[in-house]
């Protein structure tokens, strides 16, 4: 009994010692709370916030669950009279009224048309495991790619990698944090980087190559086969959209062996049939005739010219003239103009590119193909073909696919009133609002392709 009693005095000790007695009931407006936007009445999002201080001031971080890809919109709370706040949300300021008896607040975002209503109340915190972080730092080939690797906290064993491949541009590591984060709870250590080319990197954007970009992504494997935490036999990549051809290439020339590899709209085709499929899935879309897409695509093979860049240059400024009365240009980006005859070999598509096919039918990790039902930039049919005629060329290839519907490029669906027609019950027409979300499955496919090749740990 001496025994039992010591035990106890041990443990409710220092609970004592934290002990208050409150006087007053706690309507704090600092902590978590959930909620969501509704509209029309009939179509709500989940929306949740956190309020905290920082130095005298109140601050509130707003996040949308549906929007996985974005990190919470933080801005000033601010009481402008009495019970009375406002503060910034991604669609836009709010304005609310709290109710500091049963802690819950509404309000409108005025911002939105209609204007958007939302309830928040206080709320217990979800249990999320908590993720750590550790910053590398990676030089190569005269371009520093350092980054950020994100893993679960808890995990006493080697973990599997995945590296988040980016797409066309010269992004920092920021842009995909939000995504690392996310799978690095699921049990997957998640690396991010600063793509040779952005500020970061201290490397011209346009004087970058592709295979300058597949040496830095094997140079970042190379580093994490290195790390104590990480499992150099699982490292793998995920890439999305022109990220897939450097992501297929690494397959090929990386030191460490990739274990897995995730495309997320990433093209299977070559860099010159992905520009002139999506050129055309574009335009006929938007209603073009035949004659502006066959000009539009006569200056897309102009854009490959390999020779006789000064007639080259010509024929595509007479197009231009037509582009811009027919208004096709609107598919042209930044990097698609020539200065000068001699721009064009420094043009995007001549530094990148690139014909996927033999990684593809040579790798045989684990491959998911992911893309969006309405990507127009990626036609998912033409990527599904030329899947299926690699597979036949070499059987040992282990891929698998998924279309998300109704997701674009982005994998993304913008906002919508959908008209789901009359309700065979009770013979009513039925309407509601679709709110602006990251498709569902833009993360999901990925965890659970993880799942079953046993690359996540609990």
């Amino acid at each position: 009994m001496k025994h039992i009693s010591f035990l106890i005095l041990a443990f409710t000790v220092p609970f004592l010692s934290n002990a208050q007695i409150e006087e007053q009931p706690d309507n704090s407006i600092i902590g978590y709370w959930s909620g969501a936007v509704i509209r029309s009445g009939n179509s709500v999002q989940s929306m949740t916030a956190e309020v905290y201080k920082q130095g005298d001031s109140l601050v509130i971080g707003v996040s949308i669950p549906d929007w996985v890809y974005y990190p919470p919109k933080t801005s000033a709370f601010t009481f402008l009279k009495g019970n009375v706040a406002t503060f910034d949300t991604y669609y836009g300021e709010a304005s609310m009224v709290l109710d500091s008896a049963y802690l819950e607040m509404t309000g409108t975002i005025s911002n939105a048309n209609p204007p958007y209503q939302f309830h928040l109340k206080k709320s217990l915190k979800p249990f999320v495991p908590k993720v750590l972080s550790k910053d590398l730092s990676i030089k190569n080939d005269g371009a520093d790619v350092s980054g950020t690797l994100y893993y679960k906290e808890g995990i006493d064993v080697p973990m599997a990698c995945a590296v988040l491949v980016h797409g066309r541009g010269c992004g920092t590591r920021s842009w995909q944090q939000t995504r690392a984060m996310k799978l690095a709870e699921y049990g997957i250590a998640a690396f991010v980087y600063d793509k040779r080319g952005s500020e970061a990197s201290g490397f011209p954007c346009e004087e970058a190559t592709h295979n300058q970009n597949v040496s830095d992504v094997s140079a970042i494997a190379k580093q994490l086969s290195k790390e104590k935490r990480i499992d150099k036999n699982k490292i793998g990549l995920i890439s999305y959209s022109a990220g897939g051809w450097i992501a297929h290439h690494v397959t090929q020339t990386s030191e460490v062996p990739i274990a897995f590899l995730v495309t997320m709209v990433g093209p299977t085709t070559s860099v010159k049939e992905q520009q002139i499929d999506g050129l055309e899935a574009f335009l006929e879309e938007a209603g073009f005739d035949n004659e502006a897409i066959d000009e539009a695509k006569a200056y897309t093979e102009l854009m490959f010219t390999e020779n006789d860049y000064k007639a080259a240059y010509k024929k595509m400024q007479e197009l231009l003239i037509g582009a811009k009365a027919k208004g096709w240009d609107e598919w042209l980006v930044e990097d698609d103009y020539a200065d000068s005859p001699a721009d064009i070999k420094s043009m995007w598509v001549q530094r990148f590119a690139y014909d996927p096919a033999e990684a593809i039918k040579s790798y045989q990790g684990p491959y998911l193909a992911v893309f969006g039902e309405n990507d127009r930039v990626v036609p998912y049919k033409k990527q599904i073909a030329r899947l299926k005629k690699l597979k036949r060329q070499s059987p040992q290839m282990n891929v698998s696919t998924k279309i998300i519907p109704s997701a674009y490029h982005n994998l993304e669906h913008g906002p919508e009133v959908r008209d789901l027609g009359r309700d065979a019950l009770n013979n009513q027409p039925t309407y509601y609002f679709k709110f602006d979300r990251v498709a569902y499955g833009a993360i999901r496919t990925i965890i659970e392709f993880l799942e079953t090749h046993k690359f996540l740990e609990q």
